[in-house]
């Protein structure tokens, strides 16, 4: 979140920055007659007159008689009268623009913020990519939540221990997620309190722009990790094996953070060479690898992941070249997953195209428990990064 909201602040410096750069005044000897000229307080064409006092600026709407209420005019044959009602005209508008200025700019500002939202989630739908997966669900019907306990071990304690915890939407049963850390504390009792670890367990909720609240059960140490780890990254390069290099070699990259030591992904091509050589160069068809560099999704920060290229393939000139030893009640390239294409001369997987290549798996897997419903080929989306 920490790099959502640094992004979320770097749109709206930008954007201040733009808006204050359009409120420049234009150089001297220069005609005045447009509304940022006739309303900046200077004399732009170095005649003599400032804003709606220039011949210029008098054909807008904003420098008529009706919008200025206390003109050049008015302090010419007027009687004391006129003056003094002019001069309480003019202390009310002023007052008036005192009280208005800081909501105006609250709301520009909550403008400005509403719209940085917008920009990054408008990003993440354009970093959506078009994917489809055979869905198979174990539906349940209910009216309430109470309707959806079936098979909790007695340990538990449905809707009230994760992972049994469900809510009831649209008359079916759904898993849901945990809301406070009480709902972890059983599941964390029975699974990690004979270990000799210092743990204890924590329902991690977090606001997602875009999706809402998120919670998930995790656990995590009790001991607040030491601070004087490292004073650089060169600190945290113990047991590193031979022949690998600290701070050269994935994956002992490493960096100095606050005083504690945290791991680092590859930048550098050659930073994957040696982990290459001495294990994935031994498995067989691979003969390349690549630091892959990519974005975080809709932010400026970089990642990097090790690539091992060039695994052979089979050759096809059809998909029907690419079918292995499918088993008995499927039939290749109709049932999934025994899902193909040739593609330049490449046997390679795809994914399903219609409901009915869903059916097979259906039958041979889920069919015998009538709980579970063939929600056939769905689509979905999946993140990927920027360029």
């Amino acid at each position: 979140m920490q790099k959502i909201f640094l992004f979320l602040f770097s749109i709206l410096v930008l954007a201040s920055c733009k808006e204050n750069s359009g409120n420049k005044a234009t150089p001297l000897n220069e005609e005045e007659a447009t509304s940022i000229q006739c309303s900046d307080k200077a004399d732009n064409d170095s005649d003599g007159a400032v804003d709606c006092e220039d011949r210029g600026c008098q054909d807008l709407d904003f420098c008529a008689p009706s919008h200025a209420d206390t003109d050049v005019d008015t302090d010419t044959d007027t009687d004391t009268d006129t003056d003094t009602d002019t001069d309480t005209d003019t202390d009310t508008d002023t007052d008036t623009n005192s009280e208005i200025a800081p909501e105006t700019d609250s709301d520009t500002s909550e403008s400005e913020e509403t719209d940085s939202t917008k920009v990054y989630c408008e990003c993440l739908k354009v970093q959506l990519q078009d994917s489809t997966v055979c869905s198979y669900t174990k539906r349940k019907s209910c009216n309430t939540a109470s309707d959806c306990c079936d098979s909790v071990p007695e340990e538990y304690i449905c809707n009230q221990d994760y992972p049994h915890l469900y809510e009831c939407i649209d008359g079916n049963c759904e898993p849901r997620q945990c809301k406070t850390d009480d709902e972890c504390k059983k599941d964390f009792e029975l699974r990690y309190t004979d270990t000799e670890l210092t743990l204890t367990y924590q329902c991690m909720t977090s606001e997602t722009l875009c999706w809402g609240t998120i919670g998930i059960c995790t656990i995590k140490s009790t001991e607040d990790a030491p601070t004087d780890q490292c004073k650089t990254a060169a600190d945290c390069c113990d047991s590193v094996p031979e022949p690998y290099v600290c701070n050269q070699d994935y994956p002992y990259l490493y960096d100095c953070i606050d005083g504690k030591c945290v791991t680092k992904t590859c930048r550098e091509n050659s930073q994957c060479a040696k982990y290459f050589v001495e294990n994935i160069a031994k498995i067989d068809g691979y003969t390349g690898y690549r630091c892959d560099v990519t974005g975080v999704l809709c932010t400026k920060e970089l990642t990097g992941n090790c690539v091992w290229e060039g695994q052979i393939k089979p050759e096809c000139e059809s998909a029907a070249d690419c079918c292995p030893n499918v088993p008995d009640g499927f039939v290749c390239n109709q049932d999934y997953p025994y899902l193909y294409e040739c593609t330049e001369g490449k046997c390679n997987s795809r994914q399903c195209e219609s409901d009915s290549e869903c059916n097979a798996q259906f039958e041979q897997l889920y069919s015998a428990d009538s709980t579970y419903v063939n929600n056939g080929c769905i689509a979905y989306e999946t993140a990927v990064g920027w360029d």
